[in-house]
């Protein structure tokens, strides 16, 4: 996720390239002429354990913080520290914020401070240790040919930013270019049922550079992940993966792929879900995730009648005639999300519309 701003000092819009960019309303974002913070996060049933972030499941994935605070101490590896009275003191609470669970100073996140106490500010946080410079831009340089772990390393060391007690000036631009540093591109990961306990899982992926293994995960809770199995990257350009794994339980299983570099780094693949009904019939809904169309696919029992698809918030969104074993679900006009299938034995499975 790379943010962008038009650059001016107020009135900021802000642009990101995934996803989207939210300011509270009576405290919008301007790094250029005060503390703030800057935090790219995941929300969904698959992301990971509840949060406090609305009470729905969250993961944060990274964060920028410019702010240092004159009365509570501010550290790169613990960021502004918890105040109980910080709302009457003149630097809080609107510019400060801990660091947020999951992430980890000079790693997943930085703290963005001129070294050596240079920069110190005339306003409410005059005398602050580390002293706060009230704007900083990354200093690009090396990075369109960059891996993914050069840059991180680079974006999370304080001292690759430049830093201005005030302001660079309107529309001054770090100029970044990070090309394309992504190791490999996944067109496609599914999971599919076959048999009574067996789980196909597919991937299909392009611009596939110094790859060296795929570690197949799994999960029964879509939060804990334990490793089932290993698929060494071949030197093909684009290829297509399939790997087999016997799972040793039954019911909504969760499966993610770890995309492993020759450097150590790694990525991961979006979750896909299956469902291995307790009573030893089962049924599946594949390709899962699946976009404009989905197949319910049963064993040797075929479970008929109307279905129905129960949308994030417990309404019924949509109804299907199941009559045969291998049923087409029509999901066009549907909000991307997870959903719940439920035939008439009362049996559900979910799965993810994209």
């Amino acid at each position: 996720v790379r943010f962008a701003s038009t650059g001016v000092g107020t009135g900021i819009t802000w642009t990101a390239t995934s996803g989207t960019v939210t300011t509270p309303s009576t405290f919008p974002i301007t790094l250029a002429t005060s503390g703030d913070q800057v935090l790219a996060f995941q929300t969904g049933s698959t992301a990971g354990p509840a949060g406090a972030f609305n009470g729905a499941p969250i993961r944060f994935i990274a964060g920028v913080h410019a702010n240092t605070s004159s009365f509570g101490g501010t550290s790169a590896s613990a960021w502004d520290i918890s105040d109980p009275i910080v709302g009457i003191r003149p630097d809080g609470p609107a510019n400060r914020s801990n660091l947020p669970p999951g992430l980890t100073g000079g790693t997943t996140a930085v703290y963005l401070n001129s070294a050596g106490g240079t920069s110190v500010n005339s306003g409410v946080t005059s005398g602050a240790t580390p002293s706060e410079s009230d704007a900083a831009k990354f200093q690009c340089t090396g990075l369109p040919s960059a891996s993914v772990s050069t840059v991180l390393s680079l974006i999370n060391n304080p001292s690759n930013w430049a830093y201005a007690d005030a302001s660079f000036g309107t529309g001054v631009s770090s100029n970044c270019s990070f090309g394309s540093p992504l190791p490999v591109t996944l067109l496609r990961f599914t999971a599919q049922l076959i048999g009574r306990n067996e789980v196909s899982l597919q991937w299909t992926v392009a611009e596939q550079l110094n790859i060296q293994r795929y570690r197949i995960e799994w999960s029964v809770d879509g939060r804990d992940f334990t490793t089932g199995g290993l698929q060494p990257a071949s030197n093909l350009l684009n290829d297509q993966y399939r790997f087999v794994h016997q799972p040793n339980t039954r019911g909504t299983l969760y499966y993610r792929l770890r995309i492993e570099e020759r450097d150590g780094s790694f990525s991961y693949s979006p979750t896909a879900l299956i469902t291995i009904r307790n009573n030893g019939q089962t049924w599946a809904i594949y390709p899962n995730p699946a976009r404009h169309q989905a197949t319910l696919q049963q064993g040797d029992r075929v479970i008929t009648g109307e279905a129905v698809l129960i949308g994030m918030h417990g309404q019924v969104v949509r109804k299907f005639i199941i009559n045969q074993a291998q049923q087409p679900l029509n999901l066009e006009g549907l909000a991307s999300g997870v959903y719940t299938l439920r035939l008439t034995d009362g049996s559900t499975q979910k799965f993810i519309k994209q």
